[in-house]
């Protein structure tokens, strides 16, 4: 049975079960007896599947928004002009389709409380051995990093929340981006010796797309390459004028080292060491969210079989219209537009099928990852490597030196938007260079600004506002609330 196919049972299970009409007691679902469930050995491993199914789950939605608001797609849903307007033109506003998406918010803190909950529940499970109490929480602490990094990559300079209370209807004060990118390192870092204490096994199962980190020992391998993507945010976002992030050293050297630090700590089987040959085998490993089309498991929503309204941002193919890359990953369609949006006739097909997974992070991202902290650490020879390590993959001669900052920067962000195309990137990337003006405004007379952040959503403004206490209505100021 699957992941999600054992979720639909024991919902099922808590729904049916049997109860005599003179003796009805009805369970709070909503403030569960932790000891209750601790005793029920299957209560972990349903509590793990059910963190790995919500981060699967946003998943796709979260990479179908980031993509439209990145200029890498164009969702031509021709019933609903909002995929256009709301994204590209209206993203500042907090009731717009584009701020109320839960992959970038609520879904994510969905997923933190149930992280909070496996928590409490393995520190109360006497099934588990001290060791698998160790792992399943350095578990927890990896996925709690991976959803605020979500998080900010989206919320940008709004910062955002960190705290989860035992109270789930605790208002949780915005802190700032800095201390957001501060709580994913410290939180990864307690992650990576949780797990260095965790033993031969998680004491439950993980999904098949994380075949290769389905130990305590080898989840250490996912952990530091999250931190390896966190600590390159953190440095290349140091280097812009008043970006408020500490810690990073002069021009990010600090962040960026430390990143380097992290990948030096992958095997050779995932991270290819630098100079390395290549295949497409190695270049696609890494940790990955898995869908099915059985009864009862998940689709994957944004396959090219799900749903062929997904559009390739027509700059896309025009700045690089025969590499490899912008051949596999569109095709050829009558031209559409919608909601006086430019028109494409590039149909995205990255993901193929229905059961096609989705990358969380792989081997050709961290090739470039490292490149980036190579460069900016004074390691420009090795930089050069990995990104001639990705051109002659593809089959494009390998560049001489770079001449500054500048073009290392320009050559880098071209390897990445081409290698990491519809993976959730290109937004990301282009704010924390500084050059969101680089992308094109959505519409023939390129007058829609691209957006620099994800607002807080409508829904968030009007609960905190209505809060009985005033200290949760200031901080809203700036972030898109009335």
């Amino acid at each position: 049975m699957t992941k999600a196919g054992r979720l639909a049972v024991l919902a099922a299970a808590l729904g049916l079960g049997a109860c005599s009409g003179s003796d009805l007691t009805v369970a709070n679902f909503n403030n569960p007896d932790v000891q209750a469930t601790s005793r029920d050995p299957s209560a972990v491993q349903f509590a793990v599947t059910g963190v790995l199914a919500t981060h699967r789950g946003a998943h796709p939605t979260y990479l179908r928004d980031v993509g439209i608001v990145g200029r890498e797609l164009l969702f031509f849903q021709l019933q609903d002009g909002r995929w256009v307007t709301s994204y590209l033109r209206d993203w500042r506003d907090p009731n717009s389709f584009f701020a109320g998406g839960a992959a970038g918010w609520s879904t994510r803190y969905f997923n933190r409380r149930n992280l909070f909950n496996l928590r409490t529940l393995v520190d109360s499970s006497p099934a588990l051995s001290d060791a698998q109490r160790s792992a399943l929480r350095g578990f927890a602490n990896t996925f709690d990093a991976l959803e605020m990094l979500y998080v900010i990559q989206n919320k940008d300079t709004l910062g955002a929340p960190t705290a989860i209370a035992a109270d789930p209807t605790e208002f949780q004060v915005f802190v700032s981006r800095d201390s957001v990118y501060r709580f994913i390192t410290a939180t990864l870092d307690a992650g990576q010796a949780l797990l260095a204490g965790g033993g031969g096994s998680f004491g439950a199962s993980l999904t098949s797309g994380f075949s290769l980190f389905n130990t305590p020992a080898t989840m250490v391998n996912f952990n530091r390459a999250i931190k390896a993507r966190t600590e390159v945010y953190r440095g290349s976002i140091s280097r812009l004028p008043n970006s408020g992030i500490t810690g990073c050293g002069s021009n990010g050297v600090t962040c960026y080292g430390a990143a380097l630090t992290a990948l030096s700590s992958l095997p050779t089987s995932w991270l290819p060491a630098v100079g390395a040959a290549v295949t497409r085998a190695d270049l696609d490993r890494g940790a990955l969210n898995i869908y099915s089309t059985a009864a009862g498991d998940a689709v994957n929503s944004i396959s090219r079989a799900a749903e062929n309204r997904l559009f390739a941002f027509p700059t896309f193919v025009s700045d690089n219209p025969t590499d490899p890359r912008v051949t596999s990953k569109t095709e050829s369609a009558p031209p559409q537009s919608l909601a006086g949006s430019v028109s494409s006739g590039f149909r995205n097909r990255v993901y193929a099928g229905q059961d096609t997974p989705t990358p969380i992070i792989r081997a050709e991202e961290l090739i470039l990852l490292r490149a980036e902290a190579s460069y900016f650490t004074g390691a420009t020879g090795n930089a050069l490597t990995d990104i001639n390590t990705i051109r002659t993959f593809y089959g494009l001669a390998a560049r001489g030196a770079f001449a500054d900052d500048n073009d290392f920067i320009t050559e880098l962000l071209t390897q990445r938007r081409l290698s990491l195309f519809f993976e959730g990137h290109r937004w990301v990337d282009v704010r924390r260079f500084g050059r969101l003006n680089t992308l094109p405004g959505g519409n023939p007379d390129n007058t829609w600004t691209p957006a620099t952040v994800q607002v807080v959503p409508q829904a968030e403004c009007l609960v905190r506002g209505q809060a009985a206490t005033a200290q949760n209505r200031p901080e809203l100021r700036g972030r898109g609330c009335p």
